[in-house]
């Protein structure tokens, strides 16, 4: 029985196993005024506000979640169907705030549609706080 200490680890280049042994390195500390820095809060700290007009229910929504993920996850039984903005069955009245729009199916919702404040919930995330109205019946 041998009593050598443990056999380095090899390079996977070499088809032999030889070569050099395979080191791993601490990563860098932050130093100075770099360390010092304050940090933003993460995206998932900010919520807004959504007021959902046909229930007078108010939930809570991050700005990466839809309106629909936000609904859902709040146990509203939210009209939908695809879920991807290509049916329009979650049209939504939006009557205050602010949101930006994920990529939809141009059939989904007409120019005159956004023109008049409509919106999908299943493509719309907040950038303010909302006041909406679901218009679609989604599965029912």
């Amino acid at each position: 029985m041998s009593t050598a200490g443990p056999i380095p680890r090899r390079s996977p280049r070499s088809p032999k196993g030889e070569g050099t042994p395979i080191t791993r390195r601490a990563a860098p500390k932050a130093i100075g005024a770099a360390a010092a820095l304050p940090q933003e809060p993460p995206m998932s700290a900010v919520m807004y506000q959504l007021n959902v007009k046909n229930l007078s229910k108010t939930i809570s929504c991050r700005p990466d979640q839809t309106v629909l993920q936000a609904c859902m996850a709040a146990g509203i039984d939210y009209p939908f169907a695809c879920a991807s903005g290509n049916c329009g069955a979650c049209i939504t009245q939006l009557h205050a705030g602010e949101v930006s729009m994920l990529p939809r199916a141009d059939g989904a919702l007409s120019p005159e549609q956004v023109a008049e404040g409509k919106t999908l919930a299943c493509r719309a995330r907040p950038r303010s706080d909302l006041a909406i109205t679901w218009l679609g019946r989604g599965r029912r």
